[in-house]
C-alpha cells in the first residue's frame, strides 16, 4: 500500500513538473521573445542571452542556475534541492521543446507583459505550492524567505528581479523594455501570490458558547471538520463559558453556521480570514532537507 501511495506522488509530482513547465513556456517562448523586453530572474537572463548570442533558452537556464545552487544550496536543504533540480531540468526541456513548435506572439507589447506574466505566475505557483521550484532565483527567494519569514514569495519575487529588468534596457537599447518588464513581474507576481493564497487560504471561526462539546460534536458531523474546545470567562460578569475553534474551507463556512444555530442559538460567532494553515487534515508543514 505504500508502495502504492509513492508512486501516485510521484506521478503527481511529474504531471505538476510538466504542466507548470507548459506554462512557463506559453509565457516565455509564446509572448516575450518577439516583445522584446526581459522579465525578472533567470528567465529574463536566459532571454538576455538567447537575444544577444541565440542559444536555447531552456540550455541557458540550466546553466544560469549552477553558480546560484553552489551558493545557495546550504540555505535551501537537500530535499528542496533535488526536487527543484528534477522541476528545473523538466521546465527546461518543455521550455527548448514546445518552443520549436510554439507561435511566437507578435502584437501589443503589453499584452505580451501581461499574458506572460498570467501563464508564469500559474506555472510558478503551481511550483511553490508542491513545495518545488525551477530553480534559479526560486533558490534564492526560499533563502530569503526563510531570512525574511514576514515577506510575502511575490514580494521577494519582486525584489530580486529588479537587476534584472535594469540590465534589459541596456541590452534591448529602450526603457519601454524596463517598463513592460515590470508589467510581467508585477503580474506574475500577483497571480502566483493569489493562486497559492486561493488554496491555501480560508475561515476562521471562534464560537463563545455554553455548550462547547455539542458544538464541536455537530460542527464534525455537517462537514467532517475537527475544532478545538477553549475555556474562557465572560469580560463584564465572569461567568464561565466555552469557545469553539475551527477553521475551514469558504464552503464549509455556510455548514458551520448552521450547526452553531442548530446547537445554541444565542452563541456569538466570529468569522475571519486565515491566509495558510498547516497540520492534520491542511497542507504538511515544508520537510527539511
Amino acid at each position: 500500500m505504500i508502495k502504492k501511495l509513492d508512486k501516485k506522488l510521484v506521478l503527481r509530482e511529474l504531471f505538476m513538473d510538466v504542466f507548470s513547465g507548459v506554462l512557463l513556456a506559453i509565457g516565455i517562448q509564446g509572448f516575450t521573445l518577439n516583445a522584446h523586453f526581459a522579465p525578472g530572474g533567470i528567465n529574463g537572463a536566459a532571454i538576455i542571452l538567447n537575444y544577444l548570442f541565440h542559444l536555447p533558452i531552456g540550455t541557458l537556464i540550466i546553466l544560469l542556475n549552477i553558480p546560484i545552487v553552489l551558493v545557495s544550496f546550504r540555505l535551501i536543504g537537500k530535499n528542496f534541492l533535488l526536487r527543484s533540480l528534477k522541476s528545473m531540468v523538466i521546465g527546461a526541456y518543455i521550455m527548448d521543446w514546445l518552443g520549436l513548435y510554439l507561435p511566437s506572439y507578435s502584437g501589443s507589447p503589453m499584452l505580451a507583459a501581461i499574458f506572460a506574466g498570467i501563464f508564469s505566475g500559474l506555472g510558478f505557483g503551481i511550483l511553490f505550492r508542491e513545495g518545488t521550484s525551477t530553480g534559479g532565483t526560486d533558490f534564492l527567494i526560499y533563502s530569503a524567505k526563510k531570512l525574511r519569514p514576514d515577506w510575502s514569495l511575490g514580494q521577494i519575487a519582486q525584489i530580486i528581479d529588479d537587476s534584472i529588468l535594469i540590465l534589459g534596457a541596456f541590452v534591448f537599447g529602450n526603457i519601454d523594455a524596463v517598463l513592460y518588464g515590470l508589467i510581467y513581474t508585477f503580474v506574475s507576481s500577483v497571480v502566483m501570490d493569489r493562486f497559492i493564497g486561493r488554496f491555501d487560504s480560508g475561515k476562521m471561526a471562534l464560537i463563545i458558547t455554553k455548550y462547547g462539546e455539542e458544538m464541536c460534536t455537530a460542527i464534525d458531523d455537517v462537514c467532517q471538520r475537527g475544532s478545538t474546545r477553549l475555556t474562557a470567562f465572560g469580560g463584564y460578569q465572569g461567568e464561565p463559558k466555552e469557545v469553539v475553534l475551527c477553521v475551514c474551507s469558504r464552503r464549509q463556512l455556510f455548514m458551520v453556521q448552521q450547526a452553531v444555530k442548530d446547537v445554541d442559538q444565542d452563541a456569538f460567532m466570529i468569522v475571519g480570514e486565515f491566509e495558510q494553515v498547516y497540520g492534520n487534515g491542511f497542507r504538511e508543514l515544508m520537510k527539511k532537507g
